[in-house]
């Protein structure tokens, strides 16, 4: 028997980012249908504007480093220690302190889309292995992205499907 995720309009994906979850192997018999993910993507932050869009492929220069370069993710304002979010189900793959992008946590959601949020203070709320759940809260904004250290406070997300940067924002639009 299928079910089906209700979604609100601001919940709603895209029909590109819309997914269904593999077919595997026959299930283990003492293991439910509410075992497996509902993939529903929604914003991680939950009041936000865009200080830096996805650039696209596209050179745009930096504010901070004077550059010319990609930007592969959104930058969202939002003030130091709002809570940040998963966007979608999946699994903690890595934490660390980047040199440049600071605090950072990265989720597999394993249908080909992983998501990385960057520029977190250091207590972040989940360790690497563990499932998280769409809004699950997985940190704070922190001031530690060197890289864009010129900006106003921010979260730096980046969302990758198949392995090409595509713009988070699409994740989150509605149909309406």
């Amino acid at each position: 028997m299928e079910t089906e995720a209700v979604l609100s309009t601001e919940e709603a994906l895209t029909y590109e980012m819309q997914h269904q979850v593999a077919e595997t192997e026959p299930a283990d018999p003492q293991s439910s249908a509410v075992d497996e993910p509902v993939h529903q993507f929604i914003p991680s932050l939950t009041e936000y504007r865009v200080l830096q869009a996805f650039s696209d492929g596209e050179l745009v220069k930096s504010e901070t480093t004077g550059t010319w370069q990609t930007h592969n993710g959104v930058d969202l304002a939002c003030v130091e220690g709002a809570e940040v979010f998963a966007i979608d189900v999946g699994t903690v793959s890595e934490i660390c302190n980047d040199a440049l992008w600071g605090y950072t946590i990265t989720i597999d959601h394993d249908n080909g889309i992983v998501s990385r949020y960057c520029g977190l203070d250091g207590s972040v709320d989940v360790r690497e292995g563990d499932t998280v759940q769409s809004g699950q809260k997985i940190g704070k904004v922190g001031n530690t992205a060197d890289i864009e250290s010129a900006l106003e406070k921010y979260l730096h997300l980046e969302v990758r499907k198949s392995g090409e940067a595509i713009d988070p924002l699409t994740c989150f639009q509605s149909d309406s």
